[in-house]
């Protein structure tokens, strides 16, 4: 029987491990690798994939071998070990080869006292193609605080798809909205890599940056997969949307209309819309934009809706009608554009006619940072213009007089 004690400064290590495991998973697996030396753990969502190495026991018996346990067996207990883990306390657990089932055994007991064991199973492919990868593709060596630097940069070109700097150039370039969308480089920060990066990428080598002793890591980033180490922890990412990036070029977009509105009311009335039937079956909101006044309306066959939107400012040149759905319009998550009163929209027009209604929030005035596709609607015009009449002329009605015989009371 091998004993297998965790250490508590490698419990965080694999707790992040497991987490990561999810039920229904297509490799629903932790795979144990036995070197000379090391004890490697692998595991993980199969586009996320985590490998934590230990140092393999002076009186382990175990031969070099490589075996996977049922990742929700393995995950469960060690995520029963809660009061080990909090006391940080030695956390033991037993390999055995067991004659009759003819494999090894993992044994443990739960803080509960309930005893828990799995049976091996044969190495996960999958697994075994990653710790290949990483014992085989040629790293680069990057210092720990470059790496946290391309971190903090990336965090201030948010939201992107795909984040990618340049050594050559000295460039940044962000994927957003379907665009490709460039910046300079911040004046004095120099970098000794080029990297592409997702969302998901960037946390983690965020997430080891900043939790690693050591003062450099090492990097292997091709247009598949993403993988970053500091000796004892390798975080690989899948890249899968680098394939698309690569193959899109920069748009270029014209500026057709700019207005600052009040952010409340037009949120209010865009979820009020929701709340009625047949406007939100009907799925169509619509944006008239002159140079003196915006107006939100939704035209449904047997009831309507406009308002008159409160604008600081408006940029256009003649009037203009567009179509824009409701259910996009109302996934843009406008608190986290702007913690501002007001919001700048734009409406984008590129060069092959495509346009879209661009949201900003105060860091960048030149790039939405979301954005929902719009649509011209000029044949909706006259009925919009008959009901906006209509709305005028019921403001500026005199006031009634007592039609239902309450003055009296």
């Amino acid at each position: 029987m091998n004993t297998l004690n965790f250490q508590p400064e490698v419990h965080a290590r694999i707790t992040e491990l497991v987490s990561g495991i999810k039920k229904g998973s297509e490799h629903p697996f932790v795979t144990f690798i036995v070197t000379d030396k090391s004890l490697h753990l692998i595991g993980g969502a199969t586009e996320k994939l985590i490998m934590t190495t230990l140092d393999r026991a002076s009186d382990c018996t175990l031969d070099n071998a490589a075996f996977s346990f049922s990742a929700t067996a393995f995950a469960n207990l060690w995520l029963c070990q809660t009061n080990h883990i909090d006391q940080k306390e030695t956390i033991s657990l037993q390999l055995r080869h067991d004659n009759q089932q003819d494999g090894v055994v993992l044994e443990g007991r739960t803080e509960l006292n309930s005893f828990r064991y799995a049976l091996a199973q044969p190495a996960c492919e999958h697994h075994l193609a990653f710790f290949d990868s990483v014992m085989t593709h040629p790293k680069q060596i990057i210092e720990t605080k470059q790496a946290l630097a391309i971190c903090q940069l990336a965090n201030t070109c948010t939201p992107f798809s795909v984040f990618e700097v340049n050594k050559d150039s000295n460039r940044v370039q962000i994927e957003r909205d379907n665009d490709i969308i460039p910046f300079a480089l911040p004046k004095g920060m120099n970098i000794d890599i080029d990297m592409a990066l997702t969302p998901e990428a960037k946390h983690s080598l965020e997430s080891i940056a900043q939790t690693t002793q050591s003062e450099t890591l090492s990097v292997y980033i091709d247009d598949e997969q993403a993988m970053f180490s500091d000796g004892e922890q390798v975080y690989c990412h899948s890249l899968a949307p680098l394939r698309a990036y690569r193959e899109r070029q920069q748009q270029h977009f014209e500026l057709e209309a700019k207005v600052v509105i009040d952010v409340h009311e037009f949120k209010a009335e865009r979820d009020n819309f929701q709340k009625i039937e047949e406007i939100k079956k009907t799925n169509q909101a619509l944006l008239y934009l002159t140079p003196e006044s915006m107006y939100f309306a939704s035209l449904a066959p047997k009831v309507g809706a406009l308002m008159a939107l409160t604008t600081k400012s408006i940029i256009t040149s003649q009037e203009q009608l567009y179509s824009v759905n409701l259910n996009a319009l109302s996934n843009v998550r406008i608190k986290d554009i702007t913690s501002a009163d007001q919001v700048k929209m734009t409406v984008l027009r590129s060069a092959q006619g495509e346009l879209k209604l661009g949201f900003h929030n105060d860091e960048d005035g030149k790039h939405p940072y979301y954005s929902v596709p719009l649509e011209r609607a000029l044949p909706l015009l006259p009925e919009l213009k008959r009901l906006i009449d209509i709305s005028q002329l019921l403001s500026e009605k005199p006031e009634q007089n007592d039609l239902f015989g309450f003055d009296d009371v």
